[in-house]
């Protein structure tokens, strides 16, 4: 009972403190004009670092699949709309992802956010159908189709069939 205690306690305290963190990455990037331009930047990958450690040690793995991962991601403010069958290896930017009815997440790192050099991007991504071992999306993912459509394996997914710009876009959520 006590060792199970201490993991409800532990998933807990890193819970909060990457709901914590992600708030104050968020706010800022809202305001991302001078002076917090440089602080913005530097907050979300504290925020993605946490939400690293959180996969690794937090004990949500245990959780993949359920119900429960669901709430969680409901709670860290992940928009689902309908059912969700999360068996990934690892999900950021919890704040920019929608999942559609019936999205199926199968070893795939779901994320909102792209690097090239010192220019963050964090888009909105909306995930559907299945995504296969390997997948990984990245900012401003958008997964044309139905329920039934199939992703991968080992395929990154940008953008849409229909986006025309060229490189990466600094539009922040």
């Amino acid at each position: 009972l006590g060792t199970l205690s201490a993991v409800v306690v532990w998933f807990l305290t890193w819970l909060v403190w990457m709901r914590s963190a992600q708030s104050v990455a968020v706010f800022f990037l809202k305001r991302k004009s001078p002076p917090y331009h440089y602080l913005a930047e530097s907050l979300y990958r504290v925020n993605m670092s946490v939400d690293w450690f959180n996969s690794a040690w937090g004990h949500w793995f245990l959780l993949y699949g359920s119900p429960i991962y669901n709430s969680i991601l409901r709670l860290m403010g992940t928009s689902i709309d309908g059912e969700l069958l999360f068996n990934g290896s690892e999900a950021y930017d919890f704040h920019a992802l929608t999942f559609r009815d019936k999205t199926i997440i199968d070893e795939s790192q779901v994320d909102s956010h792209i690097q090239v050099g010192s220019n963050l991007s964090v888009r909105p991504s909306v995930l559907c159908g299945v995504l296969h071992e390997g997948c990984l999306s990245f900012a401003g993912s958008r997964c044309e189709g139905t329920h039934t459509t199939e992703q991968g394996p080992l395929r990154p997914i940008f953008g849409t069939s229909d986006d025309n710009h060229s490189g990466t876009i600094n539009v922040l959520v």
